[in-house]
């Protein structure tokens, strides 16, 4: 009985899945791209006060947001094509796609490891100054 249940909804539950791992992503690509932009204005305004020691770590602030933007970019270009395999050639080239469909896990570290850079670069500037 929960067999046949679980086969009858597979779909279903391999759609929810991915409605999930994609609002995951978002929500943590939200919260990077949060904190890049409040290490931007962080920099900024030290630069602002004289402090030009801090044009590096706005710079990687900024590559932080760069590389989230295309992260963000590259999804919503895998789900427009997602889309279009569905309502064009079925479950199948679907599935094929998915196989084969580009992760955005690399750009997300990628980001996550610029902001952890800029944001000890500026601990050590707070500690030399």
């Amino acid at each position: 009985m929960a067999k046949s249940f679980l086969e009858e909804h597979r779909w279903d539950f391999c759609k929810s899945f991915l409605e999930r791992s994609d609002k995951s992503a978002e929500i943590s690509r939200a919260l990077l791209f949060a904190a890049s932009g409040a290490g931007v204005a962080f920099a900024i305004q030290q630069i602002e006060a004289g402090e030009r020691s801090h044009v590096i770590t706005s710079a990687i602030f900024a590559a932080a947001i760069g590389v989230l933007y295309w992260s963000w970019d590259r999804q919503k270009v895998k789900a427009r094509k997602r889309f279009r395999l569905l309502r064009d050639g079925g479950i199948d080239a679907y599935l094929e796609y998915e196989d084969e469909a580009p992760s955005n896990r690399m750009l997300d570290w990628i980001a996550f490891l610029l902001l952890v850079i800029a944001a000890s670069v500026e601990a050590w500037l707070a500690y030399v100054d």
